[in-house]
């Protein structure tokens, strides 16, 4: 009987009024949160939180609100408070990981999604996730590595195989980019009435490399679009050069180099042409176009006068927090 007492005393019964106002409280700030309503809901999480300090979830989830206002110093405090009392929840490690990189604190980042990646060896994400922050720090050897990892866990995890497409195609595009930019800046050195041989010859020298890019990248938005990518054949081929180059080592050929251009124009010349797919969607007839035709690049006496305009860079990954009430992440963006 003294013990049932102790059970329903004033004190027990207190604490028990207070969890149970606690998930009052939060089940209505992430109902605010998936109405959009971002004021209330931080305000019923932050003051549920209170009750219950040490519920590393709903903490989890008043960090979430603070991302999604914007207010991403807060979120990282928060974010850390709640990994104190959860520090092998694999959801808040990777959604810390990502409010850092949005932070452009990308070593601190790394080490939070390398962290995740070992608390649950079923989940892709976080290597996929990884794979993508060390291609945007030009690591792309390391790069490769992590996906060779994740595909080793999970052979069909469709993340992996998007993150692998992201970075393909980006590492292209930016190089491209670079190439592009390179040659307006020749080109404006031009006097507008003599030009100088060396300043041709350099341009000229630029645009093998150009015309390779553009083939690859023209042949990965058509794959795209016909959806081979998504077919084994595509997948035996990345499976075998990952194992064969993507070992995280500086000598690895990177994904945007000559050999794999190669094997990747010489893969999709031997595809199907005219798939099921392919003919519904009016795309069919790829043996009459050729991929990679670019009209020749020129410079008129304007263009030489106007001087070289601002490339545009390519938008920044803006991963939005998730809405999900089960969830106490932000999601990956698309980057």
């Amino acid at each position: 009987m003294d013990v049932l007492n102790r059970f329903r005393g004033p004190a027990t019964g207190a604490t028990f009024q207070q969890l149970q106002k606690s998930r009052g409280l939060e089940r209505s700030g992430l109902r605010h949160l998936r109405e959009g309503n971002l004021l209330q809901a931080r305000a019923d999480l932050q003051r549920a939180a209170s009750l219950d300090p040490s519920n590393g979830s709903l903490r989890g989830h008043v960090a979430q609100a603070l991302y999604m206002l914007d207010l991403l110093s807060d979120a990282d405090r928060e974010y850390r408070a709640a990994i104190t009392h959860s520090p092998v929840d694999e959801d808040l490690r990777y959604a810390h990981a990502q409010l850092l990189e949005a932070m452009q604190r990308l070593d601190e980042a790394a080490e939070e999604y390398s962290f995740a990646s070992t608390l649950n060896l079923q989940n892709t994400r976080s290597l996929a996730a990884l794979a993508l922050l060390e291609a945007r720090r030009d690591d792309l050897a390391r790069a490769e590595g992590y996906l060779l990892t994740a595909l080793e866990r999970d052979e069909y995890d469709a993340q992996v195989w998007a993150a692998l497409h992201e970075m393909r195609l980006g590492v292209l595009l930016e190089e491209q980019r670079q190439i592009d930019r390179s040659i307006e800046l020749l080109a404006w050195g031009y006097d507008g009435s003599q030009q100088d041989s060396r300043i041709q010859a350099a341009i000229d020298r630029k645009k093998p490399r150009r015309r390779k890019l553009t083939q690859a990248i023209q042949l990965y938005r058509q794959c795209r679009k016909l959806q081979l990518l998504d077919g084994q054949s595509y997948h035996d081929l990345e499976l075998d050069w990952l194992r064969t180059h993507g070992k995280g080592t500086a000598a690895a050929p990177w994904p945007g180099s000559d050999p794999w251009i190669d094997l990747l124009l010489d893969w999709y010349s031997r595809q199907q042409v005219d798939t099921p797919e392919a003919i519904a969607t009016g795309t069919a007839d790829r043996s009459s176009s050729s991929v990679g035709d670019e009209p020749r690049q020129t410079f008129s006496a304007a263009d030489v006068a106007q001087g070289p305009s601002a490339s545009p860079a390519p938008p920044a990954p803006n991963p939005m927090p998730s809405t999900n009430p089960g969830s106490a992440v932000a999601p990956e963006g698309a980057r």
